[in-house]
């Protein structure tokens, strides 16, 4: 095995940290998402996240299904900011709208708004509001199209 002297450690450190710092790839930085299936907004349905469901509990050995749904259009203007900080998205066709929130993701405004076509990754989930539930994305991440790796 290799070692080093104790009071070396401090030099090999910032050497090491030197090193990094001036090779990594900005990629190797972004943290890494696993992406289970592509799937399209007419996919979301009650049938379906009713499927989802009978995979519960979620947890540390059983985590959430993510999606990604690529080439996606703001639905008629209506996403926007809420809160300052966070991004509510509106997706779908006429018949099906789709709505999800991005927590703090309210800089990818931008990106949405001007029928811009976009890429979501996102996990499902029921959303109750005045009584009435429906289905929502809960955002992980939003790139202009054709950025996610597949």
């Amino acid at each position: 095995g290799l070692t080093l002297d104790e009071k070396e450690f401090p030099a090999f450190r910032e050497r090491f940290e030197s090193v990094v710092r001036e090779t990594i790839q900005q990629e190797s930085l972004d943290p890494e998402m696993s992406i289970d299936a592509e799937i399209s907004m007419a996919d979301i349905k009650p049938s379906f996240y009713n499927i989802l469901k009978q995979l519960e509990p979620y947890g540390p050995q059983n985590l959430r299904p993510v999606f990604v749904s690529r080439n996606l259009q703001d639905t008629k203007g209506f996403s926007r900011i809420v809160k300052e900080q966070h991004l509510k998205i509106v997706v779908g066709g006429n018949r099906q709208l789709v709505s999800g929130i991005a927590f703090n993701m309210a800089d990818k405004y931008e990106l949405v708004k001007n029928g811009t076509r976009f890429d979501v990754v996102y996990t499902i989930e029921e959303n109750e509001w005045n009584g009435k539930t429906s289905l929502q994305l809960q955002v992980m991440d939003i790139k202009a199209s054709g950025k996610f790796v597949p």
